[in-house]
């Protein structure tokens, strides 16, 4: 696709597997952490007035996974697919690293 990088264009399948597998082992991760201990370790308070900067921060972010079919087939059409790939290896990369420490800082 016109636009992207170079280095991207070759390799967007296994970008595409690279970012599926962090989106479900995050999700894996979270599920086993609420399994084990009966409470999800992730979402934000149930009280707006009682969140952090870091709850909005991630609440703000988690939005954009509702908008992922409307983007995909706007960025298909707009031939910016590659850019859209990596967003989404780039946010589920840090989705999942941020299940990482927040499961683990509850673990201890």
């Amino acid at each position: 696709f016109p636009g992207e990088p170079q280095w991207f264009s070759g390799n967007m399948p296994a970008f595409a597997i690279l970012a599926a597998w962090f989106a479900m082992a995050a999700k894996m991760c979270r599920t086993y952490y609420w399994a084990l201990s009966g409470k999800d370790s992730i979402s934000a308070p149930k009280k707006p007035g009682d969140w952090s900067l870091e709850d909005y921060v991630y609440s703000f972010i988690s939005g954009f996974d509702s908008l992922t079919p409307l983007l995909m087939l706007a960025a298909l059409y707009g031939r910016f697919l590659g850019w859209v790939l990596l967003w989404l290896l780039v946010y589920s990369a840090i989705d999942f690293a941020y299940s990482q420490y927040v499961i683990l800082s509850k673990l201890k």
